[in-house]
């Protein structure tokens, strides 16, 4: 049993790390754009090792298409809800609400 509590710490930490590698390549590639952006910025900013990151991602490239796959996630999330409403002004809000949310 306490190796399973170790190995569950383990991959949780590593999620972790992936998520905090995926924030800081968000916020690069925002500040600098896709050209500009160097992983070593992205790995600085997530406060994390050089050999760990390559661990979760071959490089910017990889980092970008995950970014964009979540992206495309929440995208089909938001054009697969219902939209069923009862007046314009629902409508309205119900655009404005799946917007923001995007």
């Amino acid at each position: 049993m306490e190796n399973g509590k170790v190995g569950d710490k383990r991959h949780l930490r590593s999620i972790m790390t992936r998520q905090k590698l995926l924030e800081a390549a968000k916020e690069i590639f925002l500040e600098e754009g896709y050209q500009a952006a160097l992983i070593s910025q992205m790995i600085k900013r997530a406060n994390i090792g050089y050999g760990t990151a390559y661990v979760h991602f071959k490089g910017k490239e990889d980092l970008l298409i995950v970014l964009m796959e979540n992206v495309m996630e929440q995208f089909y999330e938001i054009a697969e809800t219902s939209f069923f409403p009862k007046s314009k002004d629902e409508a309205k809000h119900i655009i404005n609400r799946q917007a923001n949310a995007f």
